[in-house]
């Protein structure tokens, strides 16, 4: 069930400035498979935890400048700011977002 309120952070550039676009959006969380972090942590990468959601509604943090569309890039959980390792869609229900 998702039940876990995350924000999708889409940070970008406007100018000479770096702004920030969120949604909110309900996941569910889990956490990293042992295998996972120690083949991410053999090449430098330190995952944290993985959040599930619909695939649709991660493109509701997409926002275009200038005619470029920018994606989420972090993951705001309890007030934490997780940067966004990988995104990966299990099927067309479920799209598994890795963060550290």
């Amino acid at each position: 069930m998702k039940s876990e309120a995350i924000e999708l952070v889409v940070q970008y550039k406007d100018g000479t400035e770096i702004k920030e676009n969120t949604a909110k959006v309900f996941a569910s969380k889990k956490s990293v498979s042992r295998n996972e972090f120690y083949a991410a942590y053999g090449v430098g990468l330190r995952p944290g935890y993985i959040f599930v959601m619909h695939p649709a509604e991660f493109k509701l943090a997409d926002i275009e400048v200038d005619g470029v569309v920018y994606s989420a890039t972090h993951v705001r959980h309890n007030g934490t700011l997780y940067e966004i390792v990988r995104t990966y869609q299990k099927d067309i229900y479920n799209l598994e977002i890795t963060v550290k």
